[in-house]
């Protein structure tokens, strides 16, 4: 589990509607806090292969403690797809 001000990586598989790994597109990486309001935005992530992609975020040590979400946007000849991945980051260890 994720913890307030470090840096964690989400990973995502993109299928297209025939089972067909997604490599190319335009990629939006959103996470958004608990309260609903949206923490940061990437248009970067990196393609590890076979539809495989990443996406780093690092919170800040201010952050609030929670559930938070991420949205995950590819848009490939003009077919919009979305997924959602909830995480919860908490305090980090003492």
């Amino acid at each position: 589990m994720p913890s307030i001000g470090e840096t964690f990586r989400t990973t995502a598989t993109l299928i297209d509607l025939d089972g067909n790994p997604i490599v190319a597109g335009v990629n939006t990486v959103q996470l958004w806090n608990p309260n609903g309001t949206l923490n940061q935005t990437s248009a970067a992530p990196t393609h590890e292969g076979a539809g495989v992609w990443h996406q780093d975020f690092t919170t800040l040590a201010t952050a609030a403690v929670g559930g938070y979400l991420i949205v995950w946007k590819n848009v490939t000849a003009g077919v919009t797809g979305i997924g959602k991945i909830k995480v919860f980051i908490d305090d980090p260890p003492v």
